[in-house]
């Protein structure tokens, strides 16, 4: 079975005897992610190696714990647009029972954020079929400009914008930036036709969000199947050996 693909930078400034810490960060599930993350991180002076893992979303920093605190690196890969669940010095490089916890939170999070847009969106869609189809909706515009507001700029929205703001912020583009520039002039040109007669571009703002909400969640779940199917690999090798000397067979305990 090949192994998790991973990702490092090495700094020759790196200090002997340097601390480690690691972060789990959800949200990095591309090579473009982490490659944001890594460049983020490496700005800081006193990092030294940076590992990051795609299939476990963990991120595994060497660093001068005289220059730097485990918080700085978070606030580092926060201010690129990403979230971290979790921080933890003195990391050994396996995933451990908060990891599971993180990845189950991150998880349930992405689902309330698709149900919380998917809910207001169908009934948009609903409606439109209904306006452009059948007869028209008294009040049309601002029935899906109210419905459509909590999904593109509230709860999983704003996460989304608050994520494009740190990106570019910190000179960096994730996916959250690109659906911001997808969701935001839509909402506000259409807008316009309360003054203006013109086609409205609401429902297209409110779909793109919530198949981003979608695609967050598949993809969260994904990862999360992956990490573990990768832990049971792990803890199905051998614990014990058995070892023949001089015509005697012994059992030995590996460790």
């Amino acid at each position: 079975m090949q192994e998790p693909e991973q990702h490092v930078v090495n700094h020759a400034e790196s200090a002997a005897g340097a601390a480690v810490a690691g972060l789990i960060v959800p949200g990095m599930g591309s090579d473009h992610c982490a490659g944001i993350v890594k460049t983020s991180l490496a700005r800081l002076e006193g990092v030294g190696e940076v590992q990051t893992n795609l299939a476990t979303h963990r991120v595994e920093i060497r660093y001068d714990a005289a220059r730097l605190r485990p918080e700085d690196l978070r606030a580092a890969v926060e201010r690129a647009g990403y979230d971290v669940t979790a921080v933890q010095e003195h990391a050994g490089g396996r995933s451990t029972a908060a990891d599971v916890d993180a990845e189950e939170d991150y998880l349930a999070l992405a689902w309330r954020r698709f149900v919380i847009a998917a809910v207001p969106t169908t009934l948009i869609m609903v409606l439109m079929a209904v306006h452009m189809f059948t007869v028209p909706v008294p009040g049309y515009l601002l029935i899906i400009a109210l419905l459509a507001f909590p999904v593109v700029f509230l709860y999983g929205g704003f996460a989304t914008h608050r994520s494009a703001w740190r990106s570019l912020t910190n000179r960096t583009a994730n996916m959250d930036v690109l659906i911001s520039m997808g969701s935001l002039p839509p909402y506000l040109i259409g807008l316009v036709g309360f003054v203006y007669p013109m086609t409205s571009f609401i429902e297209m703002a409110s779909t793109i969000m919530t198949f981003h909400m979608l695609g967050r969640y598949l993809e969260t779940r994904a990862k999360g199947r992956a990490s573990q199917a990768i832990r049971r690999l792990i803890t199905l090798g051998a614990k014990t050996a058995m070892v023949e000397r001089g015509g005697v067979v012994h059992t030995a305990t590996l460790h």
